[in-house]
């Protein structure tokens, strides 16, 4: 067993001891190590109070915090606590998360408060950085919490701080802002309108959950946003007094969009769990039955001024009512006390990944509505961890390249039932049912979209994206410029890629100069997966052949394509090896035509094994001769085995290892997937989409390791780390 060194022993009794006594404190246990916090006014406990400026949004002024329990605003846009507090509370915890900026210029208790929960929340944020004025927007808070942590893993060691991070609730309550500020600029969206803002909004939501789960996140309290349309200032905007209809609209459809993304992020990312706390249920149900709930009031606020006493916010002059108790709203966006004590119901799919401790989803309560805001017209940022990934290979990591070009049909993906679960819900030329590795990965790295094929660009869209990256690969391709020609046609080979490639670097030269051009070049991620096409030609050729003479020029084939990049400037190499290839559909389907029997194809893995350890060494031995170069290697076919060896886990459920989920007759491999073949309908469950390529669900497990995996998998570092160095 590795030994610590004492110091960090000690370090970490002390810490222990420190976060054992504030529980102790409490007299309850915590069911938690910690709660950290992000979102808007429904969340802010008092960040905003350190914030400089009149436009910042506030709530520490009376009537607000009358209800407190020192009877004293404390930045809380409540009369009492909300439902951060009452989380914190039922978790155990003495108190709720003192705000980040209250703790950041100081420092040990930055350190053991930090092991206890922090909040980020600031009133008037949105997802989008440019909703509201002066405050800060979610992707600051993120910022915020990796300060944190940096802080704890240097004074505690890193596996300790991922172990807490890994255990602790991150409560994420934030979007209200942002829907309204969509309504401030356009009060009447067409359907077409709504659904493409609500779309970019989840995707930039999603961006920031990765984010967090990157840094250690595993298990996210998520709340959703409420009917805001029924708050009373918008009431105090209707002619009639009624709910403002296109706002619950924009809520219900940015809650379901919320919903299946952090399901498809549960299943995606290995070990993130989450649980969705609807406060647009609780809302809906206490002016359903208020009195029931022992509400009397659910339409006008208790302080405030005006119609509803929705037209001004909770001043010292503003009209105060006495039963605070029986009213929904505090003041004209905000829930009372006794609002936010009520538990969310739950929400989600059945079979969304359960939270260890349902504890905290049970008590987690949202605010019901959020501070309108102006709005800039700016756009929200994408951080992303490179300028740039340039992608090259087979079918694994086209995007399209093949659409348009003379081939058959094996070799294109443009057809139903390609695509089926593709946000477009469309085939796009990706040889899966949704997303491949390569746009998985480019998420990981902080990008929005996946490089877009280079064929499918003019030349004046390859100026503008060629800063951003660019995907080479094209399916059947391979290695040497005969793979792929015979059975398809005309294929991309990768000396013909490496030929695009050298074309836009000219083009970066020309315009941006020699000296940005390598700048931009040597921190960019180069992406390759190619080598299958040529191990299945090789395999399929009649007569027995000289596998280890093969393997050598496989090999160096692969070296020829790296130096090549590098002297064009690349540095940083992203290689993913060749997967074990007899236990694909097709292969399954090839013993069995020719044995009789089930099982995998053997000569082709074996194949598929010895040409791991080949690379491995050839890559190794480049970094030693090429100054810069650095790379991260993926074992895919310990990673396949693996999946295989454990089909169900904690992180991932595959009921189906051998057959297509797309395709006709045994494995679903006699029969090619079109618009005509059968379908399987639990796609999440089948490990193989087509004869020959992965479902989505294993490529987003297949990204994430790659992406951010231990060293059994991938080294000598994973492509977060490369993107780092």
């Amino acid at each position: 067993m590795a030994t610590v060194p004492e110091a960090r022993v000690l370090l970490l009794v002390l810490l222990a001891v420190a976060a054992a006594a504030e529980a102790a404190a409490s007299g309850r246990n915590s069911k938690v190590p910690a709660i950290y916090v992000f979102g808007d006014s429904t969340a802010d406990v008092g960040t905003n109070n350190y914030l400089p400026g009149s436009a910042v949004p506030r709530a520490n002024f009376p009537h607000n915090g009358v209800d407190f329990p020192t009877a004293r605003p404390t930045g809380r846009f409540s009369n009492g606590y909300n439902g951060v507090d009452f989380l914190a509370l039922n978790m155990g915890f003495k108190r709720s998360p003192p705000p980040f900026l209250a703790v950041a210029n100081k420092t040990n208790k930055q350190i053991f408060r930090g092991l206890l929960g922090v909040n980020f929340a600031s009133a008037g944020s949105g997802i989008l950085d440019s909703t509201g004025s002066s405050i800060i927007p979610l992707s600051q808070q993120v910022e915020q919490f990796a300060t944190v942590q940096r802080n704890i893993s240097a004074r505690v060691s890193q596996g300790a701080a991922d172990t807490v991070l890994s255990r602790s609730v991150f409560l994420v309550s934030t979007g209200g802002n942002d829907l309204f500020a969509f309504f401030s600029r356009n009060s009447t969206p067409s359907d077409a309108d709504k659904r493409q803002f609500v779309g970019n909004l989840v995707s930039l939501y999603q961006n920031h959950v990765k984010a967090l789960y990157v840094l250690g996140a595993r298990k996210f309290a998520v709340i959703d946003v409420p009917p805001i349309g029924c708050c009373p200032y918008p009431r105090s905007l209707h002619p009639l007094g009624a709910c403002i209809d296109v706002l619950n609209e924009l809520a219900s459809g940015f809650n379901r969009g919320v919903k299946d993304a952090m399901h498809g992020l549960s299943l995606s990312f290995p070990g993130l769990r989450y649980s969705v706390g609807s406060s647009h249920a609780v809302v809906q149900s206490i002016m359903k039955h208020p009195q029931r709930l022992g509400f009397k009031d659910t339409t006008n606020a208790c302080c405030g001024s005006g119609r509803f006493n929705g037209k001004s916010g909770c001043t010292p002059n503003a009209t105060l009512c006495g039963n605070r108790h029986e009213y929904l709203f505090w003041d004209l966006l905000h829930p009372t006390h006794a609002a936010s004590k009520r538990p969310p119901e739950h929400t989600g799919k059945g079979n969304r990944a359960p939270m260890a401790s349902r504890t905290a989803s049970s008590y987690v309560l949202a605010a019901l509505c959020l501070l309108v805001l102006a709005v800039t017209g700016a756009e929200a940022r994408h951080p992303r961890l490179v300028p740039a990934v340039f992608v090259f290979g087979d079918s694994t990591m086209d995007v399209g390249n093949n659409n348009d070009l003379n081939i058959a049909a094996g070799a294109r993906a443009n057809y139903p039932r390609y695509g089926v679960d593709f946000p477009t819900s469309a085939p796009t030329g990706r040889f899966s049912n949704g997303l491949n590795t390569a746009d998985l990965i480019a998420q990981g790295l902080g990008f929005t979209m996946s490089p877009p094929a280079y064929l499918s660009l003019t030349g004046k869209a390859i100026r503008s994206q060629m800063y951003k990256g660019i995907n080479f690969a094209s399916g059947g391709s391979g290695l040497s410029n005969r793979t792929g020609s015979l059975p398809f046609g005309e294929v991309i080979p990768m000396s013909k890629q490496l030929e695009y490639f050298s074309d836009v670097v000219k083009r970066m030269a020309e315009l941006s100069g020699a000296k940005k051009t390598d700048s931009l070049l040597c921190r960019s991620i180069f992406l390759i997966s190619t080598g299958s096409n040529d191990m299945f030609e090789y395999s399929a050729s009649s007569g027995p052949g000289d596998d280890y003479e093969f393997l050598s020029g496989l090999v160096a084939a692969y070296k020829h394509s790296i130096t090549a990049l590098y002297e064009m400037g690349a540095r940083k190499f992203s290689v993913i090896s060749i997967p074990p290839l007899g236990c694909i559909p097709s292969q399954r389907l090839r013993r069995l035509e020719q044995t009789g029997s089930p099982g995998c194809f053997d000569p082709l893995n074996d194949l598929s094994l010895r040409s791991y350890p080949m690379l491995a060494a050839t890559l190794h031995d480049l970094a030693g001769e090429l100054p810069g170069m650095a790379y991260s290697l993926a074992d895919a076919f310990a990673m396949v085995s693996s999946v295989l060896e454990n089909p169900q886990t904690e992180a991932w459920n595959f009921t189906e290892l051998e057959a297509a989920c797309c395709g006709g007759g045994p494995f679903g491999a006699a029969h090619a997937c079109n618009e005509t073949a059968p379908l399987c309908a639990n796609r999440d469950g089948h490990l193989f989409w087509d004869a020959n390529h992965p479902t989505q669900a294993v490529s987003a497990i297949a990204a994430q390791t790659i992406f951010a995996g231990n060293r059994t998998f991938v080294g000598p570092v994973n492509v977060r780390e490369l993107a780092l160095l």
